[in-house]
């Protein structure tokens, strides 16, 4: 359950006409594992601004005296007051509802029938489309457009009301005929004889992805790899799903990337989100990098990251002495020591077959 449902949830089942920012956040750290760690972070405070910014929308909420403020950004009152509904003004919209299609879960706008007038029009459309005996198939942002006049209804907006519909409606994209459009990553395979184990490695940057090419390539080396895979920063959080249309065997999955929070951030979502791969940070890459870079000194990211004090505590335990420590410090500081540390040169030095 998202932090929105959350949050409906329990102001539904308040008797107080007001409910406090703090007190939400209370109910939400009880409630929920993840948005107890999150909340400390930028990442949960825009999901919980964005949680309370809909509630307000639809109508849920309303700021009492919105000058005081909590100082983060963006702002949000610490006060609300709960607007109460007249059960009977509800009658014939929830009548309506339960004429919508038996497929949909109607509970979410039965117990909710003003957020239903809001979306009605949206899932009138939906409604319509589930009723036709023949759907063609379609991909989710080609049946966008052709309900809505918008690729990107369902898909491409970070708090998107298609999605929000569908998940209220408990409706799947393969009830509607369509599928996932999968965004393909950039990929080299490598043939390896007498190898007992196939082992996949994604690279986060451009030049060290083409430094392994070259390395893998020649076939003189003691690295067991047979599937490189260019992560291209944070997209492959989402195109790792194309592995699902390829036919590429491995038993293992490494992970190597900058060592600096995002790097660190992205490993672990891939972690989350691709649980069945088993991902593992590739060790000894990281501490050939940190080896290769010790005369130099780790410099401020160019920007502010985004992160999770657990997801460095996680990735560290990966390693041991002294490379734990030097990864944890400069990640906590806001550090980062580039992947393109370990040149071509420092790769074929370190694992090269012919290497002294």
């Amino acid at each position: 359950m998202d932090i929105y449902a959350l949050l409906l949830e329990h102001i539904k089942s308040c008797d107080n006409i007001r409910i406090e920012l703090d007190h939400m956040i209370t109910h939400l750290r009880q409630k929920d594992d993840r948005f107890r760690r999150r909340i400390d972070q930028p990442e949960g405070y825009e999901e919980l601004s964005m949680a309370i910014a809909r509630l307000i929308e639809n109508k849920i909420l309303k700021k009492l005296n919105p000058r005081i403020t909590t100082r983060r950004e963006p702002p949000l009152a610490l006060k609300y007051a709960i607007m109460k509904e007249d059960a009977e003004d509800f009658t014939l919209t929830k009548k309506e509802i339960l004429k919508l299609n038996s497929v949909f879960n109607l509970d979410f706008y039965l117990s909710n029938p003003k957020i239903f007038r809001k979306d009605e029009e949206f899932i009138r459309i939906i409604d319509q489309y589930m009723n036709q005996k023949e759907k063609s198939l379609l991909s989710i942002n080609e049946l966008s457009y052709q309900l809505f006049n918008d690729e990107k209804f369902f898909k491409g907006k970070p708090d998107s009301r298609g999605e929000a519909i569908l998940k209220n409606l408990g409706v799947r994209y393969e009830d509607l005929n369509c599928y996932y459009a999968y965004e393909p990553f950039i990929y080299h395979q490598f043939s390896r004889h007498n190898q007992e184990a196939c082992v996949g490695l994604i690279i986060e940057n451009k030049d060290t992805y083409w430094s392994f090419v070259r390395l893998l390539s020649h076939g003189a080396t003691t690295l067991k790899i047979n599937l490189l895979i260019y992560g291209e920063g944070k997209k492959i959080i989402s195109s790792l799903r194309y592995l699902e249309l390829l036919n590429l065997r491995t038993e293992e999955f490494l992970y190597f990337g900058d060592i600096d929070r995002e790097g660190i951030s992205i490993f672990q979502k891939l972690v989350e989100v691709y649980p069945s791969l088993d991902i593992q940070p590739f060790k000894s890459g990281y501490e050939n990098l940190i080896r290769h870079t010790s005369h130099r000194s780790a410099q401020k990211t160019p920007k502010a990251q985004n992160y999770r004090e657990q997801d460095i505590h996680n990735f560290c335990a990966h390693f041991e002495q002294p490379y734990s420590d030097r990864i944890k410090n400069i990640a906590i500081q806001g550090l980062y020591l580039p992947q393109e540390g370990l040149s071509l040169a420092g790769l074929l030095e370190e694992y090269g077959e012919n290497r002294d």
